[in-house]
Parts: C-alpha cells; structure tokens; sequence
C-alpha cells in the first residue's frame, strides 16, 4: 500500500513525480488511485476548487489525459463503473479514428521509450557506417577478400561465444548499467581502429572483436528490458519502430559511409561511430531499469545457463519459435553472401544492381515493420509468422529464377517486407513469453541461434554455389524456407499464438503480478 501511496501522483508518459516512471512500471494500484483521484476531485467541490463538474464531464476531461497523465486502461475500466453507476451516457472516443491513422503517437509519447529511440536510432547509424568502413578500411588496407571476410567474422563470433553468458548477466545485473557500459567500451575501443589499422593490423581484428563482445551483451539487454517501458498492447508498435529504424539508418550509414570515404578517407567513418556510441550512452542515462535489486539474484553461470535452457524447452511456444527461427536463419544465410554473385551474375547489375537490390531490401524492411502492427490487430501472430516465412521463402525461390534486374529488385522488395511480418510478431512473442527473471537469457539464446544458423548458412553458401550456382542456392533455399513455415504449422502453440492485449496484461494479472 506504500508503494501504491508513493507513486500515485506518476504519469503515464513519465513526466510525474517523484521518480518519473512510465506506463506499466508504475504500480497499478497508483495508476487506479490516481484516476479516481482525479475522478474525485473534480466531481466534488474542494478549497482550491469550488466548482463541480458533473461524472460526463469529469470522464470527457480524464479522456482528453488519457494517455498522457493516466494509463487509458484504467481510463476506460472508469468510463464503464462511471456509466453503470449513474446511468451516464459516455460518448463514443471521438480519438479512436485519430489513433488508427496514428498508431505510433502513444508510444512516442512514454519518455524512456523515446530515449531509448533516439539513442539506437544514434548508434545504428554509427553500427552501419562502421560495417562498412571496416570492409573498405580492410580491402584498401590488404587488397584480401579474405581478409575483409576475415574482418566481418570476427564481428560475428562473439555472439556466438558469449551468447549463453550474456543472458545470465543480463537477467541478474542492471540492463541500464550493462548497456551504458558497453556503448562506453564500444566507443573508446572503436576510437583506435585507425591506428591498429595504420600500424599493427591484428590490433584490428582484436579490437573488432572486443567491439562486438560488447555487443554481444548490449542487444540482449535491450531487448530484455524494453517490455518494461512500455505496455504491453504496444510492444509490437514498439519493435515495429526499433526494427524499421534499423534499417532505415542501415540506409543512411551504407551511403554516408561511402560517400565520406570517397570524399576524404576511410578513417572518419570510426570516429564518427564512436562518437554514436557516446551519444547512446548518454541517453541511456534517463532510461532506468524499473526492476528492484532484490529481485536480480546472485549469479550462478552455469545454473543459470541451464535454467534458461529448461525453460525454452518446457515453453511449447518458445521451443517452436527457436526451432523456426534457426531454420530460417540457417537457409537465409546461405543467400547472404550470393546476392552480389547474382547482380554481378545472372542479373547483370554489376555495382549499382548490388546497390539498388540492398536499397529495395532496406526498404522492404521499413515498410513491413511498420506493417507489422497494423497486421497483428487483425490477425493472430502465429499466423503472421508463417506466414511471413513462406513469403521469404517464395521470393526467394523466385529471385533464383528472375533473369531480370528489375524484376528481382521487385521480389526482394517483397522479401524484405515478409520478413517484418515475420520478424516483428516474433520477437515481440519472445518478450511476452518469457517473464521479466528469464528474458536475458531467452533473448541471448535467441541471438545465439540465428548467429549460429547465419554462420553455418553462409559457410554453406560458397562451396554450394560453386557446384550448382547461385541462382539455384537461392530457389533452393527458398522452397527449403517454405517447406519450413509448412512444418511450422504443425506447431499448435505457434499456430494459435497471439498477441491480443487480453492474452496478458489485465489489472488483476498486472496486480496479482
């Protein structure tokens, strides 16, 4: 009751006092005390406020806060006690059509969640350019193709490595700290790729690796905590914008990259993304982990580790969606590395077809994940996921067989769009599934698989293409990917899955936690 007490006077966007908590971190007895407070207040004469407003009147101006100073939950659970008690007629949400044609809004509004935007939206951009000024950095370097490949590699593996480590340390420490520490070691440590590169090139590959172990740490817990920003009937909108700025500012880093390394040199390219580092860290600071210390635990790897395991096993759910997601991953990754065979191939694009079917990718990716929320309020997710699945699939297939530029540019267009539909809804299960003690250790395992399935697809990729083509990689992995979502359905928890609100996040739920 206390804790009720204390934070009753928060707000819904964070802007309250006294610790400036948002949306679901806030009891939800302070959110329900607060609104019949508020309620009270205006519908009974008081010191400072002589006049009264009548129940309809009071709800009409709760409404127009709705969102802003008070869950619209609870704002909804009062209409309804409000018109059965007094026999008020409540009029329809005049905002309702406004909200539909503004599906992002109310999530823009909680402040951690913003912050937490702006800063990856930061470091995304310095992520890309540093992918790419790594691969230009090490061909001018070498003139090795091997040693560029040698390079991306070495930012792949410690996903690998660290997977199941990251996951306890990010369920039994403060994400917020963990996060803004790996951004600070992020950035000093990218700061010195020029001179390793200058002076001693296996510093590079040293550093990238360390860079990438920060990571490693980094995406988990970002992943793990954002459910707790926001509510849970936005967590889809929510991963629709995180995923759809991705790869916008995948985009933008690819061609700046490129045009400040033509322009100037390659080496502004790693302080500039050291600099995006600083700036995530610092955003960081105003997103705080809601969960108490009392409930972290003390850290035990291997027990932890083989507690996240069992869980994932005994979860139908979670054990589905792994399986479905390493497949994908695995059959996915075998096209990796062709696409630039098949534009300078088969599709004879050279250069500008590589760069333009990157670009219809990207913005197939835009597209679909801001899709993705509109398509998981009318269907069920399970359903979005496979099929999402047999849409990558099916492009794929189709993109082997396209002898036209053009043509392709428009099926990968598709692909990138089906893979939202597939990515977003996934992901957002993932969180809602697992609960708040175990999401670390969820999401790492969830990285570790689709790293796992990336690295052994494209390992796969190059001696496979060299026997068959890679025109048939790509029909080839693409009926492999359908044949995938097909089995996929014989998941009945996949199948059924959904991410309706009431599936998860009703007061008494929220109360009873």
């Amino acid at each position: 009751m206390a804790e009720i007490v204390m934070h009753h006077h928060e707000r819904w966007d964070g802007k309250g006092y006294p610790d400036g908590i948002a949306a679901e971190t806030i009891p939800i007895g302070s959110r329900i005390v607060n609104a019949c407070d508020a309620f009270d207040t205006i519908t009974q004469a008081r010191v400072f406020r002589p006049t009264v407003k009548t129940p309809a009147e009071a709800i009409a101006e709760l409404r127009q806060l709705a969102g802003s100073w008070y869950d619209p939950a609870v704002i909804t659970a009062l209409e309804k006690i409000v018109s059965d008690r007094w026999g008020v007629q409540i009029a329809p949400h005049a905002e309702q059509a406004v909200a539909i044609n503004q599906p992002y809004r109310e999530v823009f509004a909680i402040r951690p969640f913003r912050r937490l935007w702006f800063g990856q939206a930061v470091s995304f951009f310095g992520d890309w350019m540093n992918t790419a000024g790594l691969a230009i950095m090490l061909f001018v370097v070498t003139q090795s193709a091997s040693v560029v490949a040698l390079g991306l590699i070495s930012k792949a593996l410690p996903t690998v490595i660290f997977g199941l480590i990251a996951g306890p340390l990010v369920d039994r420490f403060n994400r917020q700290r963990i996060m803004i520490v790996a951004d600070i070691v992020r950035g000093i440590l990218t700061v010195t790729i020029p001179f390793w590169a200058l002076n001693w090139l296996p510093g590079v590959f040293i550093v990238v690796f360390g860079v990438a172990t920060a990571s490693a740490f980094f995406n988990p817990a970002k992943q793990a905590m954002l459910p707790n920003l926001i509510p849970n009937r936005l967590l889809v909108r929510a991963n629709g914008i995180m995923f759809s700025t991705e790869k916008g500012m995948e985009l933008i880093g690819y061609s700046a990259a490129g045009l400040i390394a033509a322009a100037f040199s390659w080496i502004p390219l790693f302080f500039v993304d050291a600099a995006t580092y600083f700036v995530s860290a610092v955003s960081l600071l105003s997103v705080g982990d809601s969960r108490p210390v009392a409930a972290l635990g003390k850290l035990t790897v291997l027990k932890d580790i083989r507690e996240g395991a069992v869980f994932i096993w005994r979860n139908r759910l979670l054990g589905s969606t792994m399986t479905v997601t390493t497949m994908c991953a695995l059959l996915g990754g075998m096209t990796v590395p062709l696409l630039v065979v098949m534009a300078y191939g088969p599709l004879r694009g050279k250069a500008l077809g590589y760069g333009l079917l990157e670009a219809a990718l990207g913005a197939g990716v835009v597209l679909g994940a801001l899709m993705a929320a509109r398509a998981v309020a009318r269907f069920r997710a399970g359903a979005l996921i496979l099929a999402g699945v047999a849409g990558i699939g099916v492009a794929y297939a189709l993109i082997g067989l396209a002898g036209s530029l053009w043509l392709a540019l428009l099926l990968i267009f598709a692909q990138g769009v089906a893979n939202m539909i597939y990515y977003v809804p996934l992901v957002s299960i993932t969180q809602r599934e697992a609960p708040d003690y175990i999401r670390g250790r969820v999401m790492s395992t969830r990285f570790l698989l689709v790293q796992l399935g990336l690295l052994t697809g494209m390992i796969i990729a190059g001696p496979l293409a060299d026997r068959i083509g890679a025109p048939a990689v790509f029909t080839t992995a693409g009926l492999l990917i359908v044949c995938v979502a097909l089995v996929g359905t014989a998941f009945g928890s996949l199948r059924r899955a959904t991410l309706d609100d009431d599936a998860g996040s009703s007061p008494l739920k929220a109360a009873s936690g």
